[in-house]
This record gives structure tokens, C-alpha cells and sequence, in this order.
């Protein structure tokens, strides 16, 4: 007992009752400092001490953190309840439990709301590598050649970088397809609600940072969980990803007349859309902008795509699946698409320099002289040249439903056309 009488007792053995003639008895304890050193039930003022003397020299809790550098009879006693149960039955930060020491209560729910609990966390979902963050401009760029895929799959940061905005992607830059990386990961095989009012939203969102984004399972207590119960984790991704759904079909503006992407009219509306802002993009593009952005998409996107058709379509080439073959067509001729409007912007900047260009470039290693070679020697590989030699054995692959690789180019072909003469009528 201490001066006022209260009971300190620095131990983690049971506290027991005793009646006259060894009767039994129920104690319930109350205070503030139950556990000794504010309530921590797991180091003693020393052991905390030496704790934060370790994290502050190392910056963390590393794994050859020694707890009995520092002994006290609390960890003494720890250690031996740990040493009774098999390491593979303890449970708890402490180890000094099994299942076996509770009884079963099937009315107990579970739910994130209660004082204790809260949300768990299912992992990050974005980024995993330094390549995920991106320049903005070069990220629409990439989307548009890709046909929208990579914007499933993508965020954008409040962080700029160099005065510039950035997005978050997690897709593959030579395929557009989320990368191997990020599907490891939890988070992306996440459903979302959309406009189904019928479903749920029970997974949250937080940014840990100005980039990084986590999700974690948050269980309202009007949904609270039972022993057994089972339930699809869906997330919301609000309005940012109504464009996405319109494409798959289930947003707000999707009805009879204007369908997803599997309606042509509707496809063929959004990629006018699409093509215009990536048209828009270009007039602003100052010499070290296209630099940069040429250099990109010749080196990380088209030469891997170009790797691939080639391939499927040499002698002894390995053939790649029909999906796979179609989106990589349609993404070489945006490519070539993309070049013809590059070169008109190429040559307005060549005949009529900007003076900001100038004021960059003379801090930058290259001239411009030297960066207007390069761009220039890029565009003419993004010439889709090896196209009317391939033409004819577009026409041998088919996804078995009639529907051959001829007919995909067809209709990219036909959009660039409808699109390059909507553009020239009046409004």
C-alpha cells in the first residue's frame, strides 16, 4: 500500500481474493493506474526509457532490439508465461496467451466503432515505385495511347515537383496495364459501390502523405460483424471516377442511348474527348517539354510495343494473346497519330522560339539545337512504317468470334478520320 492506501502491486500474476475458510472471491479493480508506469501493462519506466533511447539512435524498432537488455521483474515473469505455450499458439503483443485462456462469446460483434477496435488495414495501394510517380503531362499522354486503361488505375497529388502537377500510376508503362508490383497488393482487387445504393461502402481511403494512399476495412456499428459473418469489401471512389465507370458502363449518364465502351457511338464520343485534350496539350508544349515527353514515350512505351508486334508477326516469333495484340495496334498508331501533331508543333517553336525556352536551356546541359535532333530522330520512329507490311496477317488473328486484329485498326483508323474532319467543320 502506498501513503493513501492504494494497492500497488508491479507484477502480472493474478490477483486472487482469499475469504475466511478459503472462500473465493470476484475482484473488479478501478483507477487510473491499474498497470503501474500510466497504465502500460508492457515495459517499466527503465525499459521505456532504453526504448526510446534505441528508436532515437536507429529510427525505428529494429529487429535486434534486445527486450532483456534492461531486466525488471515484469519481464521476467513475461518470459516465463511465454515459455509455457508453444510459439506458434501465442497470441497477443506480450505472447503470454492462447485462444485457450478465453471463453467463447457468440454475441459479441464486431464492429470498427467500438472503443478499442477501430479500422485494419489492408495495405497501400499506391505507389510502389518511383516510376509511379508521374509527371502529369506525361501520364495523359500515356493514358490516351493506352485507351483511358491506365486512369482506372491512378490518382492525382496535391505534391507537385519542379512547380509541375503529378500523378500517381500504377500501371505498366509498356503495357498500360496495372503493373506486377501492385498486383501483390490488397487494395486493387477492392470493388467499389458506384451508384448502387444497395451496396456499402466499408473501406476507406487515407493519405498517409502528400502521395501515398492506404485503405482500411472500417465496419460501421450498422453493419457490425458476427463470428463467421462474411462480407465483400467495397470502397467509394467518388466523382473522380465517373469517367471510368461511364467507360464500363455503370455511371450516371449511362442509359440506352449512351452506353460504355461496347457501345461504338459512345466509345467514339469519349475518344473525341480525349484526343481533343491531349490536341489542347500540345500548343503549350515549350522545347524541353517535348523534350522530356518524347524521350519518355519513344524509350519507356513505344519501344516495348514495337518489340511485341514485331514478334508476334516474324517468322519465329511467339504470338501474343488477340486481346493483348489488339490493344498494342491501336496504341502504335496513336502513337503515330500523336507524332504528326508533334512535328507541327516542332516546327512552329523551330520558326518562332519562345524566350522562356531559352532561359531554360541555358541552365540545362543540352542545347537546343542538340534537343531538337533528338526529338526530331524519335518521331521518325514513331512512323508506324512496318504497318501495310503486317496488314494482311492482321486478317489471320481473330478472338474466335469473327473479330480479327484488321477490324481493330480498321476502326481506330476510322476514328482518327472522323475525328480530324469533325474538327475542321464549324461548331
Amino acid at each position: 500500500d502506498d501513503v493513501c492506501g492504494n494497492l500497488s502491486v508491479k507484477t502480472h500474476e493474478e490477483l486472487t481474493a482469499e475469504m475466511y475458510g478459503g472462500r473465493k472471491m470476484h475482484v473488479t479493480l478501478k483507477g487510473d493506474n491499474l498497470h503501474h508506469n500510466g497504465n502500460s501493462v508492457y515495459w517499466s519506466n527503465e525499459r521505456q526509457n532504453h526504448l526510446k533511447r534505441h528508436i532515437d539512435k536507429y529510427g525505428t524498432l529494429l529487429d535486434h532490439f534486445d527486450e532483456d537488455e534492461v531486466c525488471c521483474k515484469v519481464n521476467s515473469e513475461v518470459k516465463k508465461y511465454r515459455s509455457k505455450i508453444p510459439e506458434a499458439e501465442r497470441i497477443g503483443f506480450l505472447g503470454i496467451h492462447s485462444e485457450s485462456d478465453y471463453v467463447e462469446d457468440k454475441t459479441l460483434v464486431f464492429t470498427s466503432e467500438k472503443n478499442g477496435l477501430g479500422m485494419l488495414e489492408l495495405g497501400r495501394y499506391g505507389p510502389h515505385r518511383k516510376t509511379d510517380v508521374k509527371d502529369n503531362l506525361h501520364f495523359g499522354f500515356k493514358s490516351f495511347i493506352f485507351n483511358a486503361e491506365p486512369s482506372e488505375w491512378s490518382y492525382g497529388v496535391s505534391e507537385q515537383r519542379l512547380g509541375r502537377d503529378q500523378a500517381i500510376d500504377i500501371t505498366d508503362d509498356t503495357t498500360g496495364e496495372i503493373h506486377s508490383l501492385a498486383r501483390q497488393c490488397t487494395p486493387v482487387y477492392v470493388n467499389e459501390v458506384g451508384h448502387n445504393k444497395k451496396l456499402h461502402c466499408n473501406v476507406d481511403i487515407r493519405h498517409t502523405n502528400e502521395c501515398s494512399v492506404y485503405y482500411y476495412i472500417f465496419i460501421d456499428k450498422d453493419h457490425a460483424m458476427k463470428a463467421g459473418d462474411q462480407v465483400e469489401l467495397l470502397v467509394d471512389y467518388g466523382e473522380a471516377y465517373e469517367d471510368v465507370r461511364e467507360r464500363k458502363g455503370y455511371g450516371k449518364d449511362n442509359n440506352k442511348l449512351c452506353g460504355g465502351d461496347d457501345d461504338d457511338a459512345a466509345r467514339l464520343k469519349r475518344n473525341f474527348v480525349d484526343r481533343e485534350m491531349v490536341q489542347q496539350d500540345i500548343p503549350d508544349l515549350k522545347l524541353f517539354d517535348m523534350f522530356y515527353l518524347v524521350e519518355y514515350l519513344t524509350n519507356d512505351v513505344l519501344a516495348p510495343i514495337d518489340q511485341r508486334i514485331r514478334g508476334s508477326f516474324s517468322a519465329n516469333g511467339q504470338a501474343e494473346s488477340f486481346n493483348r495484340l489488339s490493344k498494342d495496334i491501336v496504341a502504335r498508331q496513336r502513337i503515330h497519330w500523336l507524332r504528326m501533331q508533334l512535328q507541327c508543333r516542332l516546327k512552329e517553336m523551330m520558326s518562332n522560339p519562345n524566350q522562356d525556352d531559352e532561359l531554360l536551356l541555358h541552365a540545362m546541359t543540352r542545347g537546343r539545337k542538340e534537343m531538337v535532333t533528338a526529338i526530331d530522330e524519335s518521331l521518325l520512329k514513331w512512323d508506324f512504317d512496318m504497318l501495310p507490311d503486317i496488314l494482311s496477317f492482321l486478317n489471320t488473328v481473330s478472338n474466335g468470334d469473327g473479330k480479327t486484329l484488321q477490324d481493330i485498326i480498321r476502326l481506330e483508323l476510322s476514328e482518327e478520320l472522323l475525328y480530324s474532319v469533325g474538327s475542321k467543320l464549324p461548331d
